[in-house]
């Protein structure tokens, strides 16, 4: 039963300690490093950028430096900051639902192409 105790305890410990590393990892940077990676390659055609991440990450991030490069080197889309609300069960039980989207400064170059759209980043290649 002691050794029971002991292991259910050393679990608990370990357990704390790395969501404690983690917590300071994220506070660190880690967490803008996190969103960079992710968000490269979420529109084709286009890298997004982020300078910092901040908030608890269980309800919600805000995002500051966003920006939307396209290939060209132009940014269609760049913002001050962005806050995203979500709820953490949803997201890791696969269901992408977002609550809230907060955009603050927001600027939106946009570029009528030779055939008329306004489309701010490239289609995708339609196959034949």
């Amino acid at each position: 039963m002691i050794r029971i105790a002991r292991r259910v305890l050393l679990l608990l410990v370990s357990g704390g300690a790395l969501l404690l590393l983690g917590l300071v990892a994220l506070h660190a940077g880690a967490g803008t490093w996190a969103v960079n990676s992710l968000a490269r390659t979420v529109i084709p055609g286009a890298t997004i950028s982020v300078d910092h991440v901040a908030g608890n990450y269980l309800s919600g991030i805000e995002l500051r430096g966003v920006r939307v490069v396209r290939g060209d080197g132009a940014v269609p889309l760049r913002s001050d900051t962005v806050r995203i609300g979500y709820d953490l069960r949803q997201l890791l039980s696969g269901n992408r639902v977002v609550r809230r989207i907060q955009l603050i400064a927001p600027v939106v170059t946009l570029q009528q192409s030779l055939n008329g759209s306004w489309n701010p980043f490239p289609s995708r290649p339609r196959n034949p």
